[in-house]
């Protein structure tokens, strides 16, 4: 760890001498070294050093040519974490209000009492040593967010896959805060020419929502190897349960963790898709000019081992579109998820059901101040060549 300073500025050689040996006891005792400038400019370069370390500005106000209120203000804007400290031999009401504005930790009136200058130190590196952990605390965060983005890209953020006669697209936007989200995707081709969309939600945000979310798509390919291997819209509510079984049984109850999903398998060849829901918003189903969501609701995964999931059956015609989606998209703030998923049918009813579909339907719902949510779109249509693609 990288040697910490007290930093002492006067235009008095005399002071600074008097203040570094009256402080050294309590220097020392802090494990802090002691370092001098005579005025503001020749504090500001011993600042800049790479090395300084100063945690704790403690210097005059009035020196000749800039006074020290003017050194906080140039020490707040290029060196916000150190701590700065004023001393003064007369009360200035103008200069303290500028010290104020400027940040300043405190304000001490000359002749100082020691007991007194000594708490003020004592306080003021307590505060530099509390936001030092908080720093350390929220670059720790920032790391482990940056690599759980990363996880979630290169699982999420692939090409989608080729299926005959359905035009795939899909769109996966975390909270930018984060970087990654409790939002599951996925498009799976089974052998017999059909596709199953599943899309899911992992209750919270941040690396433990985006860790069980990815955990989640390793479960999802291991459950289709085990007990999918065909498309079949009667093998979805099979799926489902044993995805809620593995769930139940590999998350411990302690975290509390839900998993609402939606799934959609799509036969063309038959023209028939099957719908589930375990807790999740219903996916919206475009079909000869009218629009409705697609409800078949069952408790979410994770809830208890003894849920069952009953699909619902629909017929398919060429230019069918079905839409399923995380609860984000139709998130607005001050509004109701009803007042959400009307507009999600009067945006997604003018939109072009192109390679681009889910992008831009994203991109259309987005309220004026931006999502609150994760934002999770899957879109298939039904009996276009097959193109990929994810926006």
């Amino acid at each position: 760890m990288a040697a910490r300073a007290l930093l002492i500025v006067d235009d008095e050689a005399t002071i600074v001498e008097s203040l570094r040996l009256l402080l050294a006891p309590w220097a020392e005792s802090n494990q802090l070294e002691i370092l001098c400038a005579g005025s503001a400019t020749e504090a500001e370069s011993v600042l800049a050093r790479a090395d300084a370390g100063v945690c704790i500005l403690l210097s005059d106000v009035r020196m000749p040519g800039r006074s020290g209120t003017d050194l906080v203000m140039s020490v707040k804007a290029e060196h916000p974490e150190v701590i700065c400290m004023l001393v003064t031999g007369m009360s200035e009401p103008q200069e303290m209000t500028k010290a104020i504005k400027a940040g300043v930790f405190s304000y001490i009136l000359k002749p100082w009492d020691f007991d007194q200058l000594r708490r003020e130190l004592d306080r003021a590196l307590d505060l530099f040593l509390l936001r030092e952990r908080d720093r350390t605390h929220r670059q720790r965060l920032e790391e482990e967010l940056r690599w759980a983005a990363e996880l979630q890209r290169a699982l999420f953020a692939g090409r989608l896959p080729s299926v005959a006669a359905v035009q795939l697209s899909a769109c996966y936007r975390p909270m930018p805060e984060f970087g990654c989200g409790g939002d599951y995707c996925d498009a799976i081709a089974h052998a017999d020419g059909s596709v199953t969309l599943l899309v899911g939600d992992v209750a919270g945000h941040g690396v433990r929502a985006a860790l069980v979310a990815s955990f989640l798509k390793a479960l999802v390919g291991s459950v289709i190897n085990d007990t999918a291997r065909t498309g079949s819209p009667s093998a979805l509510g099979p799926l489902l349960g044993s995805l809620n079984e593995r769930i139940c049984s590999s998350l411990p109850d302690s975290l509390g963790m839900l998993v609402s999903l939606a799934a959609v398998t799509i036969d063309p060849a038959r023209r028939e898709m099957a719908v589930a829901s375990a807790g999740h918003p219903p996916p919206l189903f475009l079909s000869g000019g009218g629009a409705r969501f697609l409800h078949s609701d069952s408790l979410p995964l994770g809830a208890g081992k003894e849920s069952s999931f009953t699909p619902s059956l629909h017929s398919l015609k060429d230019g069918d579109l079905v839409v399923p989606y995380a609860d984000g998209l139709v998130e607005v703030r001050g509004s109701s998820i009803e007042t959400g998923a009307a507009r999600l049918i009067d945006v997604a009813r003018t939109l072009p059901q192109g390679a681009s579909f889910a992008g831009q339907l994203a991109e259309r719902m987005m309220p004026a101040e931006g999502y609150t949510d994760d934002v999770t779109v899957l879109s298939a249509r039904i009996g276009q060549p097959a193109l990929t693609g994810a926006a």
